[in-house]
C-alpha cells in the first residue's frame, strides 16, 4: 500500500472531476486503452472523481470528446509538480 502511494507520488498524478451522462463509457474506454485509473468515487448521478497519472492524463482528451464528458482538474500533485514549482521560483 505504501509503495503504491510512493510510486504515484514519484510519477505525479492528477485528481479529476468528470461530469456528463456517459461517464461509465468514458471509464470503459480509458481502461480498454490501458490508462490506469484509481480512487474512483461518485459524487452524485452525473459526477465522478478519480485519480490518474500525469502521463495518462494527456491521453484523456480524445476519450472525453468522444463521450461528451467534461474533465476538470481538481488537484495536481507529486514530485514532478513540486520540482516544476521550485524551478520556476529559482529561475525568476
Amino acid at each position: 500500500m505504501f509503495l503504491n502511494k510512493f510510486f504515484h507520488f514519484l510519477k505525479g498524478y492528477v485528481i479529476l472531476n468528470l461530469t456528463g451522462f456517459k461517464i461509465e463509457r468514458f471509464l470503459y474506454i480509458a481502461v480498454k486503452r490501458g490508462l490506469v485509473v484509481t480512487d474512483i468515487s461518485r459524487k452524485n448521478g452525473d459526477q465522478l472523481t478519480l485519480k490518474m497519472s500525469i502521463r495518462d492524463f494527456f491521453k484523456v482528451w480524445p476519450i472525453a470528446k468522444k463521450t461528451g464528458t467534461r474533465v476538470k482538474i481538481v488537484k495536481k500533485a507529486g514530485l514532478p509538480i513540486i520540482l516544476k514549482k521550485y524551478k520556476k521560483s529559482i529561475d525568476g
